[in-house]
């Protein structure tokens, strides 16, 4: 089924093949390592070559691999690269005129494109509100006045939704009624056609069927609907996806492409089922291949209202600003990659999520760089935390890591569960201390310090995935919003105090949080009933169905959860 991902590595150990000689690899000698999935596999699997001979019968997996070369592989970059030069620059030129060939088959059958001045000046009044279906029937009359096809299909769509209407209406006066209606059938003519329903009350007269009593051949149009689909399809290959509007295309949807590949695909969009896209959606191998982003301006419709934009890796994507002033009707951006978020700037943008953090400490170094100035419409902001593994060397003289017990464990971070007693056992076994790994995970009270002063007075949308938001970081919030009240606020998998939701939901219409999934989770103290002596101890972690917690004068334990002799409270 191919390779998934490609890079290039020094050999961990002398025992991986080649798959093209089948020779050993020694290592720490190169190699490029492929992510491997067929029909049968369950999951990916890692092949791996030495670099010539990958070189020598895959130029155009070294080529993509060549863009991820880890710390430590040594090997000839420049011959390699003059090797597969010539071959990759073949391939891409057959793949080219692959193309070209089937687009010029295309364009012997293609239907007539209206361009005269009347038709594209009704057109970018489209542009406006490409679902406006008065503006629509105006414009489907004067495409099928020039002889182009998508008139009528505009046209069949609005008598296909002014029918579903009235149906509807029907369907619910009849349940108002107590009467008995057909459901699921839809109206074909009778009397609500006979009384022109629809006619001008729902503003999409005209085209097929709009006028009074004119009986709606349903299958038909349904039927003439797909065959003009079909007809004026835009151009997409196996790794595209498109969602039709009326008339136009509503979404586009190109996935894990390389830029050469659209660069290739020009043609699309310079398609007319194009010209009114909303919604876009791009997901690129990397940030070089991002670069086409600037290219992607000239071409890109001037009807967007949301962007969504994933690149693989950790490099910065500095064409998007560029991309952004093209959108001049941009409302909602997704952005899963790295960029300059001081950069970020459009008059009309309404709605930023960005997504999931590459690195800890990002969240809170977007809230300190976008620039409520450069963003002066953005009422809906949306971050998402980063969580990595921190090694903790032993502490000298043998003492125990920080973070394996006690609270140190719990600031802001989470102990993997059974760390500190493997870590334990390998240091008895070893006769020394042995280094341990600690999860930590982004600080909101931070991020929210920061949104505080700028942007809390102004939004009206805040979401967190991710993260640990503590008493200090609800003050920041309160702080910010100062008496006013956000419409949403939403808090996804992030660790918040138990004791933090009244707090929360004062300062919001509505609360999304993480709601505890048994009593047990809301608890703040136990006490052990065959330990009264202990007193009311203190939870101070949850891990693996079990709770550590600290009591007065006799340190941490750790129970089960739904340990009978427990005694919860909060």
């Amino acid at each position: 089924m191919g390779g998934v991902a490609n890079r290039i590595e020094p050999a961990t150990t002398a025992r991986s093949r080649c798959v093209t000689c089948g020779k050993a690899i020694e290592k720490g000698a190169a190699r490029l390592a492929e992510e491997h999935w067929d029909v049968g596999l369950r999951k990916l699997i890692s092949r791996y070559y030495h670099v010539r001979c990958a070189a020598a019968v895959h130029p155009e997996m070294v080529h993509r691999a060549l863009d991820d070369v880890r710390p430590g592989a040594v090997f000839d970059r420049a011959g390699i690269e003059a090797q597969i030069e010539a071959r990759v620059a073949h391939t891409e030129e057959q793949r080219r005129q692959r193309y070209e060939a089937r687009q010029a088959e295309r364009a012997a059958d293609a239907p007539v494109v209206a361009a005269d001045d009347t038709t594209l000046e009704l057109l970018a009044q489209l542009e406006d509100d490409p679902e406006d279906p008065g503006m629509l029937a105006v414009v489907a009359d004067q495409l099928q006045a020039r002889g182009d096809v998508r008139g009528e299909l505009i046209s069949v769509q609005l008598a296909l939704a002014k029918a579903d209407r009235v149906a509807m209406r029907r369907l619910t006066a009849s349940d108002r009624r107590g009467g008995a209606v057909a459901r699921g059938v839809p109206a074909r003519g009778g009397a609500g056609a006979d009384r022109g329903d629809g006619g001008g009350d729902d503003g999409d007269g005209g085209g097929v069927g709009a006028g009074a009593g004119a009986a709606l051949d349903l299958d038909g149009l349904t039927r003439r609907r797909a065959e003009l689909l079909a007809q004026l399809a835009a151009p997409l290959d196996g790794g595209g996806r498109a969602e039709w509007g009326t008339g136009f295309l509503r979404r586009l949807e190109l996935r894990r492409r390389a830029a050469d590949r659209i660069e290739a695909q020009l043609a699309l969009w310079r398609h007319p089922s194009v010209r009114l896209v909303q919604e876009l959606r791009l997901a690129f191998e990397s940030a070089r291949d991002a670069a086409w982003l600037a290219r992607l301006a000239e071409v890109a419709p001037r009807a967007v209202r949301r962007l969504e934009l994933l690149v693989e890796g950790d490099g910065a994507v500095a064409e998007l600003p560029a991309l952004l002033a093209a959108l001049p009707r941009l409302e909602a951006l997704a952005l899963d990659a790295r960029a300059d978020h001081a950069r970020l700037a459009h008059p009309r943008l309404l709605r930023l999520s960005l997504g999931r953090a590459r690195r800890l400490g990002e969240p809170a170094r977007a809230a300190a760089r976008l620039s409520p100035d450069a963003l002066p419409a953005l009422v809906s902001l949306s971050l998402a935390a980063s969580a990595d593994h921190v090694l903790e060397e032993p502490a000298a003289g043998g003492a125990e890591p920080a973070g394996a017990t006690g609270a140190a464990a719990t600031a802001g971070s989470a102990v993997p569960a059974g760390a500190p007693a493997i870590a334990t056992a390998l240091a008895a076994a070893l006769g020394r201390p042995v280094p341990t790994y600690r999860l930590q995970r982004d600080d909101l009270d931070e991020v929210c310090a920061l949104l505080a002063a700028r942007w809390l007075p102004r939004l009206t949308h805040l979401s967190f995935t991710g993260g640990v938001l503590t008493e200090a970081g609800v003050a920041a919030l309160e702080r910010g919003l100062d008496g006013r009240r956000l419409r949403r606020l939403e808090l996804l998998e992030a660790e918040v105090p138990l004791g933090a939701q009244a707090r929360l939901a004062r300062l919001c219409d509505e609360l999304a949080f993480p709601v505890p999934a048994s009593s047990t989770e809301l608890a703040v103290w136990v006490e052990h009933a065959a330990k009264p002596e202990w007193g009311r101890g203190e939870i101070v972690r949850r891990f693996d169905g079990k709770l550590e917690v600290k009591f007065p004068g006799h340190g941490l334990k750790v129970f089960k959860a739904d340990a009978p002799f427990l005694r919860l409270g909060t």
